[in-house]
């Protein structure tokens, strides 16, 4: 009987999130290098207000010649409800230095791509790749086409 108490719980919660608009999707990964234990990485995947935003932070800790370093990574994609791109942002710390690179794509196919490094920004324009996908886009593809091996697109 209790059983069916949590079922309906989630179910509520799972419901109230569906009537908001908003799903939420969280996973965890443990990152090995040569058998051990360097770090790890978290996913997440948020659908709300009709855009798609995808995350990944990772953190890795290894050493170079004995001396301890930390790498951080994060890379945000926005995105449409049907896989079109919309925006990103990643950042990268290594030690002290982080490099922040951040973009929106517009209705012509054109990007816009800010990077900033060492107290320096740097802002061009791009022409995105036709047929390029971010991460739900791909996430769309996989799901149409499957995984099957030698399988290529």
């Amino acid at each position: 009987m209790k059983v069916w108490y949590i079922v309906g719980i989630c179910f509520v919660f799972v419901s109230a999130g569906l009537a908001i608009g908003q799903v939420s999707q969280t996973e965890y990964f443990a990152i090995f290098m040569e058998g051990k234990k360097v770090g790890h990485s978290i996913e997440s995947r948020v659908v709300a207000g009709g855009k798609v935003t995808t995350t990944e932070k990772a953190s890795i800790q290894m050493s170079r010649v004995d001396v301890p370093m930390a790498v951080n990574t994060s890379e945000t994609c926005i995105e449409t409800i049907d896989g079109k791109p919309l925006g990103f942002e990643a950042t990268q710390e290594l030690g002290i230095m982080t490099m922040k690179m951040s973009g929106t794509v517009d209705e012509d196919g054109m990007v816009s791509v800010t990077v900033a490094s060492m107290g320096t920004e740097q802002k061009s324009e791009l022409e995105w790749p036709s047929g390029a996908v971010m991460a739900e886009g791909l996430r769309l593809l996989m799901t149409k086409k499957g995984l099957q091996e030698g399988l290529s697109y």
